[in-house]
Parts: structure tokens; sequence; C-alpha cells
């Protein structure tokens, strides 16, 4: 998917794949879950980055990688990579415009399924499901 997307929109879409992991998680009930979005300046300009984090330490501070646990992975289907937190250092210096944090702050935590809802409060649909929609 990263590929197809990267030919569409070789940037920008980082959101898109960041969103498509945590629901691909979510439905595989691996929690705790995190969507994550951040701000960056590098060379004097704004950059913004999206990923997802699994297992942060509760009440971690977000700016704080080295805080958020042992076992905390972020996954991040635009580079695309899966690494420990302890690692942000390296993919920092990798990637500076997707990984100096300014600004960062979580979209939505998940530290267990939805009771109260059947569902995710976004879903992604299939062509096939879009399409039965506007026929009916």
């Amino acid at each position: 998917m990263t590929e197809q997307l990267n030919k569409v929109c070789p940037y920008g879409n980082c959101s898109a794949l960041a969103e498509t992991t945590f629901l691909t998680l979510y439905k595989k009930e691996m929690f705790p879950l995190e969507l994550i979005h951040q701000f960056s300046s590098f060379e004097d300009k704004r950059y913004s980055h999206a990923y997802v984090v699994m297992n942060r330490e509760k009440g971690s501070d977000l700016k704080a990688q080295d805080e958020w646990g042992e076992d905390c992975l972020i996954v991040d289907a635009w580079v695309p990579s899966v690494f420990y937190a302890e690692e942000y250092p390296t993919m920092k210096v990798w990637l500076p415009r997707a990984f100096s944090q300014d600004e960062v702050y979580s979209v939505i935590r998940l530290e267990s399924r939805l009771e109260s809802a059947e569902r995710p409060a976004v879903e992604l649909k299939s062509e096939k499901d879009i399409d039965a929609d506007i026929e009916s």
C-alpha cells in the first residue's frame, strides 16, 4: 500500500498511512495503541508527520521517547519501519524532517477495545462496500 500511495502522492500521505495502521492494529486488538501527530522545524521550514505508537507507558511525556518503556514500538508505514522507542534518536538523525519534534500531540489513545461502540469512529471500507453504499 505504501508504494501505491507514494506513486499517487510522493509526500503528505503519512496521516493516511498512520490512520490505516492504527485501524488495522485496533481490529487485531493490539493495545495500548496511539495515533501520534507532530510538527517539526528543519532548515527554516515546518513539517508535520504522523505515526502509530504501541505500548507507550501511560502518562509518559510525548516528547521524551526514552520514557516510553522498553516494550514501546513505533510503527511508521510512511518510512516504512517498525522500531523500538529507544531507537528514536537514530531515526531523528536519519529523517530529521519527520522526527525532529517541536510540537507533538496524541490524536487518540486506546487502552482496549471500545466497549460502547460496535466499531471505531472511523472505518475503512473496500471499494465494493463503497459502491454498495452508493447503490442503496
